[in-house]
């Protein structure tokens, strides 16, 4: 499974024991994992939809939370070359917790192809692991309710870098909705280990097998 945000992060996927710690992390169990087709759509972020084009973001941005023009940021990712709207916001509601809300436009298309939000202890110090995990637990139990296709749905699973995949799933469109907690990590008891979670990612992605972002072909170099 491939993590592919602003960061340009990438993810391997792995199972071992992980222990989330310094909250009370409530271990939900998978969807039924069989042939049901998903009746969830995920499309992008509130008025913000995969396939708008910039100035169209922008507008959704203004609807979405009230903010200036001059509060949207712009920043690049100079190894994917994807363009990137940013805006910080003093709580996603009904989260608790300053958001960084970033929108990714593809390098060929220019339209918009991943959304993410992401809450960090280091932007925010009202921001406890404890608040970290409610708000997983809470996106967590809404994604499992909402439909996403059978066979597509992860949950609780340890990631290479020691984080947690709290959720992943797909549509029918192989749009993927991915939620992350990433922290510290330490030796735990049985040999596991346990988490002490400083960052939560929630990403909205449009395809994760083939984004829209700048690939060397074979033999170029």
């Amino acid at each position: 499974m491939r993590r592919f945000d602003h960061r340009g992060l990438v993810l391997a996927f792995a199972v071992s024991m992980l222990v989330v710690g310094g909250a009370a992390w409530s271990a939900q169990a998978p969807a039924p994992q069989g042939t049901n087709p998903a009746t969830v759509e995920v499309q992008g972020f509130r008025s913000a939809k995969f396939g708008m084009s910039e100035q169209d973001v922008r507008a959704a941005i203004a609807k979405d939370f009230k903010v200036a023009p001059a509060d949207i940021h712009e920043t690049e990712n100079a190894v994917e070359h994807t363009h990137v709207l940013v805006v910080n916001l003093p709580v996603l509601q009904p989260l608790d917790g300053k958001a960084e809300v970033a929108y990714v436009f593809g390098y060929k298309s220019h339209k918009l192809i991943q959304v993410g939000a992401t809450w960090r202890i280091a932007a925010d110090p009202k921001i406890t692991p404890d608040i970290l995990v409610n708000n997983a637990n809470t996106l967590q139990n809404l994604f499992l309710s909402q439909g996403y296709k059978a066979g597509t749905i992860t949950t609780n699973g340890t990631l290479s870098t020691g984080g947690l995949l709290v959720f992943r799933g797909e549509d029918e469109k192989k749009h993927s909705t991915i939620l992350i907690l990433e922290g510290k990590t330490a030796a735990g008891q049985n040999g596991g280990q346990t988490l002490t979670p400083e960052t939560l990612i929630l990403l909205y992605v449009e395809s994760t097998d083939a984004p829209d972002a700048l690939k060397i072909a074979p033999g170029q170099f």
